[in-house]
C-alpha cells in the first residue's frame, strides 16, 4: 500500500517514481501512462476535426504577382517544330549512304 505522501508526490511529480518500491512503481507508471492515453487521445482527435473543419474555410488565393506570368512567359526561349523550319534538325536518309558521300567524307 502507498502511503499518502507518496501518494500526493506522484500526482504532482514524476520524479516521485524513482522512490517507489520496485512492486509499486509497475502500477504507478501503468496509471500514469493510462492517465495520458485518457488525456492525449481526446485532445488529438479534438485537433484533427477542428483542423478539418477550418480547412473548409480557406480560400485558394494566389500569392504570385499578376505580371510574374506575362514576363515569365516571355524569358523562356521558344522551340520551333522542325515542320516550320527542316533545316534547322539535320536528318539522314538512304541516298546520304552511297558512295559518292562516303568519297567525301
Amino acid at each position: 500500500m502507498i502511503d499518502l505522501y507518496l501518494l500526493q508526490l506522484l500526482r504532482h511529480s514524476v520524479d516521485a517514481l524513482k522512490t517507489l518500491p520496485l512492486e509499486q512503481r509497475a502500477g504507478a507508471i501503468h496509471a500514469y501512462v493510462k492517465a495520458l492515453q485518457w488525456c492525449m487521445a481526446p485532445l488529438g482527435c479534438v485537433s484533427c476535426g477542428l483542423t478539418s473543419l477550418s480547412s473548409i474555410i480557406i480560400r485558394n488565393v494566389s500569392v504570385k504577382k499578376p505580371g510574374a506570368d506575362a514576363s515569365k512567359e516571355s524569358a523562356t526561349p521558344t522551340v520551333t517544330n522542325e515542320t516550320e523550319n527542316p533545316e534547322a534538325t539535320p536528318r539522314a536518309s538512304g541516298a546520304d549512304l552511297g558512295t559518292d558521300n562516303a568519297k567525301a567524307l
